[in-house]
């Protein structure tokens, strides 16, 4: 897990040092303006782990422009598995090198995926992963199993894939006299010289070449004399297993899977007491997102993982957000020993978050407390305490303000806890707009103060 940042004189903390935390999983949640650097801290966070023989576009150059230097970042025992996830296009996360499911990083977001449909590419990977995981890690099942229940969802999943090479290209490459040179041609040729040269998505070994062309084999095999177009079917995931229409999944499927050349195209899901299945782009654009996420999480996660989450509340609803941690906490129980850090913008993540081995970590200031002195509070409690954005007409000041001035009109003598949080409040007036009537109230207040 980790512990702490070491500045020269002081530290920042991610978790409380005085608490043994052996056995369970741990969740620190950065908050901070925009601009205040906790996507580049969660990418740091990443960078002092992961050497850059495993990332793409990350070199000893560009380390050295790191606003926050990857070797001061202290842990009680080196995490397992790192993982990254966001559904935001301009997260900071490098994206790794390996398509190795047992890969140390795992990156779970938007890049390197096609720019013509983001959507469609992320959800793609995210299941054909998930697939690969659960055959070769049946126990991963029951991780799955709960992530469906928590969103009211049956034990089903129906994906239509597509092969992306068309089966005439696929005959010129298994009759040319260097399958390789072939096979690499019509990528090129299928995807753009830019996007194959730009992309690590055809970064493959030469074993995993092989590998290719012989479940291209199988495939234009199977196929007799229908020999033209894309071949289409259907898998299907339940509580039972992998399963194509005729049978349990095979192993040419898997490697096509795996080298993203076989593309879920169509995704159906089943809400529970409704029998019918729906497509999974007629849900809500955060309920695909909270899906897809967990999922891809599900897929990677060991004891002792280490998963950066950058901007989870994109896409969701407030009631969402809230519930955000909840389910964290509860989808991922099974595991132990894990350190969740995310970076959020939303009071009601925030909110949400529980009393036990959680944190919330100010990226400016850096301090660090227990959630349990913010959570379950109001979101215009969060946004004048920990977000410095108190907006307008912010209903916890006024209750304050007035709480206090109350208090002083019958000369009641104010405890240190009730003057610091009168310090706090002066301390947001120039974030006040000055026709806000809590300009005018905690002005009042701090004449009063200063002249008592």
């Amino acid at each position: 897990m980790l512990d702490f940042y070491d500045l020269i004189d002081r530290k920042i903390f991610f978790r409380d040092p005085g608490v043994n935390v052996m056995g369970e999983n741990v969740f620190t949640i950065l908050v901070g303006k925009n601009g205040s650097g906790k996507s580049q801290l969660l990418r740091s966070v990443l960078l002092s782990l992961v050497g850059d023989s495993l990332l793409v576009g990350v070199n000893l150059q560009e380390r050295f422009k790191e606003s926050v230097s990857p070797s001061k970042f202290v842990f009680s025992g080196r995490p397992k598995s790192v993982i990254a996830s966001s559904v935001s296009p301009f997260d900071k996360f490098p994206i790794s090198k390996s398509k190795n499911r047992a890969g140390y990083y795992r990156y779970l977001g938007l890049k390197g995926l096609s720019s013509m449909n983001l959507g469609a590419g992320f959800m793609s990977r995210t299941i054909s992963s998930l697939v690969d995981v659960l055959v070769s890690c049946p126990e991963r099942f029951g991780v799955v199993g709960k992530i469906f229940d928590y969103l009211n969802y049956d034990f089903y999943l129906r994906s239509r894939v597509q092969l992306d090479i068309p089966l005439e290209e696929v005959q010129v490459i298994l009759g040319s006299g260097s399958s390789h040179d072939a096979f690499f041609s019509a990528l090129r040729s299928r995807y753009g010289s830019v996007e194959f040269s730009q992309s690590n998505r055809f970064n493959y070994s030469e074993d995993e070449v092989e590998s290719i062309i012989s479940a291209l084999s199988h495939v234009l095999a199977q196929r007799g004399e229908r020999r033209k177009g894309n071949v289409k079917f259907d898998f299907f995931l339940t509580k039972d297993g992998v399963f194509l229409e005729s049978g349990p999944i095979d192993g040419s499927t898997l490697i096509l899977l795996r080298s993203g050349l076989l593309v879920s195209k169509e995704i159906s899901l089943s809400k529970k007491g409704v029998g019918k299945p729906f497509h999974i782009k007629d849900a809500s654009s955060g309920e695909q997102s909270v899906l897809l996420s967990l999922l891809g999480i599900a897929s990677h996660i060991v004891d002792g993982s280490l998963v950066l989450i950058d901007e989870p509340e994109i896409c969701l609803h407030p009631e969402w957000q809230e519930r955000y941690i909840e389910l964290l906490v509860g989808l991922f129980s099974s595991f132990v020993d894990c350190h969740f850090i995310i970076a959020t913008h939303s009071p009601q993540i925030v909110s949400g978050v529980g009393d036990r081995n959680c944190y919330v970590l100010d990226v400016q200031s850096g301090e660090m407390n227990s959630a349990a002195s913010f959570n379950k509070r109001s979101a215009d409690f969060q946004l004048a305490n920990l977000f410095s954005a108190p907006g307008y007409k912010n209903e916890y000041l006024s209750r304050e303000v007035i709480g206090v001035l109350m208090a002083l009109s019958r000369r009641e003598e104010l405890s240190p806890q009730r003057r610091e949080s009168v310090e706090k409040m002066v301390r947001l007036l120039p974030l006040i707009n000055s026709d806000d009537p809590n300009f005018k109230l905690i002005s009042m207040l701090a004449d009063v103060m200063e002249s008592s």
